[in-house]
C-alpha cells in the first residue's frame, strides 16, 4: 500500500523539530504496517486554523489524493489538518471519498472504524475549545504585558521599540519627537493641514514608515483613534486593544476591525509625553470645531477614473467644484507637482458627450443593422453544420467545468479558479443559448428588424441610466465604459484625456437574435479628448 505522512507545526510553543518527531511516528507506523512511503507533506510555523488548502504542504497533499497518488495518508491526529470541526469535517470527508484511509499516531484516530465520526466530533470539539483557549489566554498575555510596560503594536512617529528582558517597550526618539512638537504647535497655533504636511515633505521628513506625509496621517478619524494629532501617546497616555484581527475562512486573510471605545485599554506612561497639557488642549478645540469631512470623499461621477498625468495617482474631487490630484492635494509638490485643477461640471459633461456621441447616436443603430445582416447572412451558410458545432463546444466546455469544480473541491475556492468558473458557466450559458435558438427557431425568424428592435431598448435603458439620479448606477456604467482615464500634458499646456477604443461595443448573438451591451476588450489604441481647466 502506498502511504503518504503528513506533518504541521504552528507558532504556539513548538520549534522545528516537532516536524521531525511527527514525521518519526509517521514513519514508525508505516513500517510497522509494511507500507510504502511515497510522499511527504510538511507545513512549518502554520496555524491549525489556516486553511488547509492555503497551505504549502497541504494543498499539494489535496491535489496529490485527488490524483490517487497514495492510498494511506498518516500523521500525528486530525488536528494537523485543522483545529476548527468544519474546515476538519470538510477535509477528512474530501480525502475518505477520494478513497484515503486516514490515520492518526497520537489521537488513534482510523478513519476504518465504525466509531469514526464520534472521534471526529469530539476531537473537533476539543481543537476548536483549545483554538478559542489559545486566543483568551494569548489576549490575556498581551493585556498584561500592555499593563507592565511592554509595547504592544506598531511604532509611532517619535518613538522607538527596544528590546529589554522585560520584553519590547517604547522609548522617545528625540530627533522624530522634534517634528511631533512642531506639527502640533503649528497646528494649535493656526497653521493649515495642507501647508504643515506640504512643508515636511518638501524637507524630505520620513513618516514611520519611510514614506510621505499626508492629511489623513494627521487628523485621522475620531471614533477609531487614528491620526497623529489624536494620539494620546504624546500625552502620556499608551491606549491599547483599539483593534481586533478576524481571520477569513475562505482566503485565510486576517482582517482588521474596530473595537468600541468601552474596550480600549489605557496605561499612563509620562515617561513617553512629548506634548504639553497646554498644547494638547488647544490642538483638541482646534480639531473638534474643524468642519473639514474627513473619511467622507465627494460623490463623483469620474473621480478616481481620471488618473494624474504625472505621478498616475487618483484624481478625485478635492472641493465641492473641481478635479484634482489626490496625491498633489494631499502630499504636496514634494509628492506630485501636477496643480492643474478641473471643473467637475464642465469634464463631467465633456466625457458624457462622448459617451452619448459613441453609444447613443443614430449611427450606432445603422452600424447594428450592418452587422446584423451580415451575421444573419453567415448563418445561412453555416446553419447546417452550426447544431453540430456548439454541440461538440458545449461538451468541450462542460468537461472544462467538470474539471474546475474537481479542483474546487480539492483545493477549496480561491480567486483564479472562482474567475475561472464564473466564466466557463457563462460560457455554457451562452453557447446553450445559441444551440436552444438554432434548434428551436428557424432561420426566416432572424430578422434584421428584430435585432434593431433589441439594440434600441438597450440603447435606450443606458440612455436612462446616464440621465438618472441614481449616481451608483451611473458610475457602475461609466467605469464599465471608460475604465481608468489617464490624462496627458502637452509642451503646450493642453491637456488630454485618453480614452481606450474598445474593439467591440456591440455584441450580436445572431443565433437568438439579441443585441447586449458591453464594454468589450480594450487595446493600446486611443481617442485623445481635450479638456480645459
Amino acid at each position: 500500500m502506498r502511504c503518504a505522512l503528513y506533518a504541521r507545526y504552528s507558532t504556539d510553543k513548538q520549534s522545528e523539530n516537532s516536524i521531525d518527531d511527527q514525521l518519526r511516528a509517521a514513519q514508525e507506523r508505516a513500517t510497522r504496517e509494511g507500507w510504502v512511503i511515497t510522499a511527504t507533506y510538511t507545513d512549518q510555523g502554520i496555524s491549525g486554523s489556516t486553511p488547509v488548502h492555503l497551505r504549502s504542504g497541504g494543498g499539494s497533499l489535496l491535489i496529490e489524493a485527488q490524483a490517487s497518488s497514495f492510498d494511506i495518508l498518516i500523521m500525528e491526529g486530525l488536528d494537523r489538518l485543522s483545529r476548527e470541526i468544519a474546515e476538519a469535517e470538510r477535509i477528512v470527508k474530501h480525502l475518505e471519498f477520494w478513497g484515503v484511509r486516514i490515520i492518526g499516531t497520537s489521537d488513534g484516530y482510523d478513519s476504518t472504524t465504525k466509531g469514526r465520526k464520534v472521534m471526529r466530533i469530539a476531537r473537533g470539539l476539543v481543537n476548536e475549545l483549545y483554538l478559542d483557549d489559545l486566543r483568551e489566554k494569548t489576549h490575556r498575555g498581551l493585556c498584561g504585558n500592555h499593563a507592565r510596560g511592554a509595547h504592544i503594536g506598531g511604532r509611532a512617529f517619535g518613538y522607538r521599540s527596544t528590546l529589554t528582558d522585560a520584553g519590547p517597550i517604547l522609548r522617545i526618539d528625540e530627533k522624530e519627537a522634534e517634528i511631533v512638537r512642531e506639527i502640533f504647535r503649528r497646528y494649535a497655533d493656526g497653521e493649515g493641514l495642507r501647508t504643515i504636511v506640504f512643508d515636511l515633505n518638501e524637507r524630505n521628513i520620513p513618516t514611520a514608515r519611510s514614506g510621505s506625509w499626508a492629511i489623513s496621517a494627521l487628523v485621522g478619524v475620531e471614533s477609531k483613534g487614528t491620526g497623529m494629532l489624536r494620539n494620546r501617546t504624546y500625552i502620556g497616555e499608551v491606549i491599547w486593544n483599539k483593534t481586533a484581527w478576524s481571520k477569513d475562512p475562505e482566503t485565510g486573510k486576517r482582517i482588521k476591525s474596530y473595537r468600541p471605545t468601552s474596550e480600549w485599554v489605557t496605561r499612563a506612561d509620562e515617561g513617553l509625553r512629548i506634548i504639553d497639557d497646554e498644547t494638547w488642549a488647544k490642538t483638541r478645540r482646534r480639531i473638534s470645531t474643524s468642519r473639514r469631512p474627513v473619511g467622507k470623499p465627494a460623490r463623483t461621477m469620474f473621480g478616481g477614473l481620471l488618473r494624474c498625468p504625472r505621478c498616475s495617482g487618483p484624481m478625485v474631487a478635492i472641493n465641492s467644484e473641481r478635479y484634482g490630484c489626490s496625491r498633489h492635494n494631499n502630499s504636496g509638490p514634494a509628492v506630485c507637482s501636477y496643480t492643474p485643477t478641473f471643473l467637475r461640471s464642465r469634464l463631467d459633461a465633456r466625457l458624457l458627450t462622448e459617451v452619448r456621441n459613441e453609444l447613443l447616436s443614430p449611427g450606432v443603430i445603422t452600424s447594428v443593422e450592418a452587422e446584423a445582416q451580415i451575421a444573419i447572412d453567415a448563418m445561412a451558410r453555416e446553419w447546417p453544420g452550426g447544431v453540430h458545432a456548439l454541440t461538440t463546444k458545449l461538451k468541450q466546455t462542460e468537461a472544462a467545468l467538470a474539471r474546475v469544480m474537481d479542483a474546487i473541491l480539492a483545493v477549496g475556492i480561491n480567486s483564479t479558479l472562482g474567475a475561472k468558473m464564473k466564466a466557463l458557466e457563462a460560457d455554457k450559458s451562452r453557447i446553450q443559448g445559441e444551440l436552444d435558438a438554432m434548434q428551436e427557431s428557424t432561420l426566416p425568424e432572424l430578422s434584421v428588424a428584430n435585432v434593431v428592435a433589441r439594440a434600441k431598448r438597450s440603447l435606450m435603458d443606458l440612455n436612462r441610466v446616464l440621465r438618472s439620479n441614481d449616481s451608483d448606477k451611473v458610475r457602475t456604467a461609466l467605469t464599465d465604459i471608460f475604465g481608468e482615464i489617464p490624462l496627458e500634458e502637452e509642451a503646450t499646456g493642453d491637456t488630454y484625456a485618453l480614452i481606450a477604443e474598445p474593439t467591440e461595443r456591440l455584441l450580436i448573438a445572431s443565433a437568438g437574435g439579441s443585441v447586449m451591451m458591453v464594454a468589450g476588450a480594450r487595446n493600446s489604441t486611443y481617442r485623445r479628448i481635450k479638456i480645459s481647466w
